[in-house]
Parts: structure tokens; C-alpha cells; sequence
């Protein structure tokens, strides 16, 4: 079988094209720059907000603590800031960036240790250092099988 053109993940260093653009006659699907976890991992750090029932409704919390933390600068039309997804693969996505119009330079920014909206994004998630390593750009939606993807490392788990 044909591997697929557009892979499940790719490196943080290795920034997709800009969603929409035709790449080999097919048009680019969304990516985003994500960290990917557990279910008992997502509670691990929501846990560290003190006496706060937060699993609830997540994406809230996440998105005023995104209005603490973010000051806008005009390059970025980001409405509500991280929020975070239930992939197909039964993980949860935290992404800080997509490769849409809304992320200006989002291929630079990405690359940039510093880059004020990654580090944002990765304080409002409250990201440590055992989720550092899932850091990369994931397929829109997450976690989907598509025809000719490589096998995952979930195919040989029985369960997630």
C-alpha cells in the first residue's frame, strides 16, 4: 500500500504547509502543534490547580486561564486561545498552534523555543516536563487512520 502524502505527525522542526495549499494535487489538511496525553495524565495536571473541579469543563478553564496569560499581539487572530481535543486514538490533543490563517508565521514561530504564543499556550495547558516529548504537529482530526498510514504504536496495546 501507497504510504499516504500527508503523514499522521510530524516533527515540531518540520512545520506542515499552510492548510488549504495544494501540495502534489491534494490540498493540505490542518495540523497542529500539539502535546498528547492520557486521560490520567490530563487529570495529573489539572490536579495542580489547588481545590479546583476542573475536569468538568476543561476548555473553559483553559480559556480564562488563556486571558491571564496572553497578551495579543497582532499577529495572531486567536478567539479563545487552547482548548483541548479528544483525538480518535482515544488521547487527548493540546495543541498551541495550527498551520490556518489565523497563526501568522506559524512555521517560524513554531521552530522558536521563545515564541511568546507557544510559551503561552504551553503555560495556560500548564505542560510539564513528561508531556515535553509528545510535542509535534498532528493531523487534523487527531488521532484518525487514514488510508495508507504507517502501523501505530496503539495497534499492538490492547488497550489505550
Amino acid at each position: 500500500m501507497q504510504a499516504h502524502p500527508f503523514p499522521p505527525t510530524l516533527p515540531r522542526e518540520q512545520p506542515p504547509p499552510k492548510y488549504g495549499t495544494v501540495v502534489n494535487g491534494l490540498r493540505q489538511p490542518e495540523y497542529a502543534l500539539a502535546w498528547r496525553c492520557d486521560y490520567r495524565k490530563l487529570r495529573a495536571l489539572t490536579a495542580k490547580i489547588e481545590s479546583k473541579s476542573v475536569m468538568n469543563d476543561l476548555n473553559t478553564f483553559f480559556g480564562l486561564r488563556w486571558v491571564k496569560i496572553w497578551t495579543p499581539d497582532r499577529s495572531i487572530s486567536v478567539p479563545v486561545g487552547p482548548q483541548i481535543f479528544f483525538g480518535e486514538d482515544g488521547y487527548y490533543y493540546l495543541p498551541a498552534m495550527h498551520n490556518t490563517r489565523f497563526y501568522v508565521n506559524y512555521d517560524k514561530r513554531a521552530c522558536d523555543p521563545n515564541d511568546a504564543l507557544f510559551n503561552a499556550a504551553k503555560e495556560t495547558l500548564l505542560i510539564d516536563d513528561e508531556l515535553e516529548p509528545t510535542l509535534m504537529w498532528y493531523r487534523y482530526p487527531y488521532g484518525a487512520r487514514w488510508r495508507g498510514d504507517p502501523k501505530s504504536e496503539s495497534d499492538d496495546e490492547d488497550t489505550l
